[in-house]
């Protein structure tokens, strides 16, 4: 092309760009015009002769980091840009038109359904700018409150629970990225919180986590392994890198049966949807719809009456605080910084399908679980629950809620074998933690109180050349049975009981204070620029927000950086807050020890939490992830046999911060 020509086009170009993003919110339709002037504008201007300014003109709309740290700059190219910006303003004009008429299916329900997939992904890619383009154009909030009405609601009134559909959990989770502190009228929270009741609580019904909580070792069969068997024929709680793990099969069978229903469904499943997105099709996982159902009910615990309980009000909480009022404490949605959400869309796109070649997901870093934790429990009544289970599912919408504070102070500890302390070292008697666990549990022992008669000289000798501690029966937090948990002023150790020299050290994490405030896992709405607040209804203005202060667009973390491969096992040990006058869980059941595993996997915590003395309150074991906002969420349940579904409830927790 001769270079008056390239002038010529450079300079439409531009024209065009700046006709295009005059305005920020809405699609550039001014661009029909100008394409209409003749047809050297509309050679040089159309789509399908132009990518790159269409690009540009996503990246001026769209938030634009997100996609290429987690996708690859190579794969996010000018032409995918292109073609997701048309896919997005078709989309967001579907239910721009939905939500102003009132008519839900007024449109095709593919296009319902691709229009949720869009939201929820812009929605999790939004560094500020989505967020604009779907509250105010695409009126998201009064779609999505549409949605809930037309397609869930009357399920309340119909039969057994509802069936478990990727749209409908998409719902759900952009009814949680729109909540905030504004309050809802009374009707509106009763009915909200009747219709999440059946995926909060119907726990035999609903995944809350990507693969079966029973397996520790991920994936469930080596990538160069045969396909599953049809029959496997027993269960095995650990194994060395490259054998098969193997499903049990009769729990399975009987829990598909309808003779059988106490039985749980513990059938491990390849969940992967190809969902469109850039030009292609995107394998992800939908979103848990019972994780999107527990964070919403127990937002709306806060402020409406439980059994036993007065309403609370929230008029002094901001979006994006915790909130701290009888021990609960919620971190609501903000979406003005994308990589809080990296961990679950790394979930999303890598643990999809249990049987797939391990990839190195980054669900967890170190630190992020070290601290003191507040929250709060929720159940329903073990006779209803029985009832429910036996069928009568009614017993959901209708019975009773309990719920009970909890407060932890956990420990963090990573397996690092090129940094293990010397034998000697190990000897040393803890001090460091020894008033904070000064009654402890059978299974974890302060080094003073253990008997080194097994080590023969005294000491304790370590050898790492196993690797971390095999996984155990997933009812004792995937620990080996009969080991104990001997703590040191460097760490731990992870031992046969009577066997110390066989043990295994992870070192304590002592690093900086986790701060779900100042990091990619939370920004406050209270510390952006005053000129992107709408202090009225929690939403940005109509211009573009500021956030390329605040963080880096492309930080693609590198592995040696933030997570050292020796250290993906991370075992936690806990227990109550000592002396906290103000935690009205350290006054409920008493005293408690927590010990537990995470699944490098996905980043499932399991803890088993062990209440001391005969009146307490016996052994309860919890389950669940820390979710973007840092609100560590899941499901509590009894430890009677692991392929029974037990009496269940829920719990969320978030952090406490320094100065609470």
């Amino acid at each position: 092309m001769a270079p008056r020509a390239l002038a010529v086009r450079d300079v439409l170009e531009n024209i065009a760009f700046y006709l295009a993003t005059n305005d920020f919110i809405g699609p550039p339709a001014h661009l029909v015009s100008l394409l209409g002037v003749c047809q050297l504008f509309y050679d040089v201007l159309a789509f399908r002769h132009n990518s790159s300014l269409y690009a540009r003109i996503f990246r001026a709309k769209f938030d634009s980091a997100a996609p290429a740290r987690r996708y690859g700059r190579d794969l996010v190219t000018s032409s995918c840009l292109a073609t997701e910006l048309c896919s997005r303003f078709e989309a967001m004009r579907r239910m721009r038109r939905v939500a102003k008429t009132g008519k839900l299916w007024d449109v095709e329900e593919d296009a319902v359904h691709h229009d949720l997939w869009t939201s929820y992904l812009m929605a999790t890619e939004s560094d500020g700018k989505n967020r604009q383009q779907l509250m105010e154009y695409a009126c998201l909030h009064d779609y999505v409150r549409l949605y809930i009405k037309e397609e869930l609601a009357p399920l309340r009134y119909r039969p057994g629970v509802p069936l478990e559909k990727p749209e409908r959990s998409l719902a759900l989770w952009l009814l949680w990225f729109t909540t905030t502190a504004v309050r809802e009228t009374t009707q509106e929270r009763v009915d909200i919180m009747s219709l999440l009741r059946p995926y909060v609580f119907a726990n035999f019904k609903y995944d809350t986590f990507y693969a079966p909580w029973i397996y520790f070792d991920m994936p469930l069969y080596p990538p160069a392994g045969t396909p599953p068997p049809t029959h496997p024929s027993h269960v095995s709680h650990g194994h060395t890198p490259n054998s098969p793990v193997t499903i049990p099969v009769s729990p399975q069978t009987n829990a598909l049966s309808p003779e059988n229903p106490f039985l749980a469904d513990l059938v491990p499943r390849d969940r992967t949807h190809h969902v469109p997105a850039y030009g292609t099709h995107v394998p992800m996982c939908p979103p848990s719809i019972a994780q999107a159902a527990i964070l919403l009910f127990l937002a709306r615990i806060q402020r409406t009456p439980i059994h036993g309980e007065e309403p609370i009000p929230l008029e002094d909480a901001m979006p994006g605080d915790a909130v701290t009022t009888h021990a609960i404490r919620l971190r609501l949605p903000h979406l003005e910084d994308s990589r809080a959400f990296d961990r679950d869309h790394y979930r999303a796109t890598n643990c999809a399908n249990p049987f797939s070649e391990p990839v190195r997901t980054r669900c967890v870093e170190p630190g992020m679980f070290a601290g003191d934790w507040e929250g709060r429990f929720v159940f329903l009544d073990f006779d209803n629950f029985r009832r429910m289970l036996g069928g009568d599912t009614s017993r959901v919408y209708n019975s009773y809620l309990g719920q009970q504070p909890l407060s932890w102070r956990i420990y963090e500890h990573h397996y690092q074998p090129s940094d293990c302390p010397t034998a000697s070292g190990l000897a040393t008697p803890s001090s460091s933690r020894s008033a904070a666990i000064s009654s402890p549990s059978p299974s974890i022992s302060s080094a003073m109180e253990v008997d080194y008669s097994d080590a023969g000289d005294g000491s304790v000798s370590y050898d790492d050349e196993d690797g971390p501690v095999a996984a155990g029966p997933p009812l004792n937090a995937h620990f080996p049975e009969d080991s104990v948990i001997v703590e040191y002023p460097t760490g731990v150790l992870v031992a046969p009981e009577g066997l110390l020299h066989a043990g295994v050290f992870y070192k304590t994490y002592n690093g900086e204070e986790w701060d779900d405030k100042r990091d990619h896992y939370s920004v406050p709405q209270k510390d952006l620029p005053l000129a992107d607040v709408d202090m009225d209804s929690g939403l940005g203005t109509s211009s573009p927000p500021s956030t390329s202060t605040r963080r880096m667009p492309y930080d693609r973390l590198e592995e040696d950086e933030v997570w050292d491969p020796d250290s993906e096992d991370i075992i936690l040990t806990g227990c109550n807050i000592p002396q906290d006058p103000n935690s009205a869980a350290n006054m409920t059941w008493g005293r408690f020890e927590l010990k537990g595993r995470v699944r490098a996997w996905d980043g499932m915590i399991t803890l088993l939490c062990n209440y001391e003395g005969a009146g307490g309150g016996g052994q309860w074991l919890y389950r669940g992830y820390i979710t973007a906002g840092g609100n560590w969420s899941g499901r509590w349940r009894d430890t009677s046999d692991d392929h029974l579904s037990g009496y269940e409830g829920v719990f969320c927790l978030t952090r406490r911060s320094a100065t609470a």
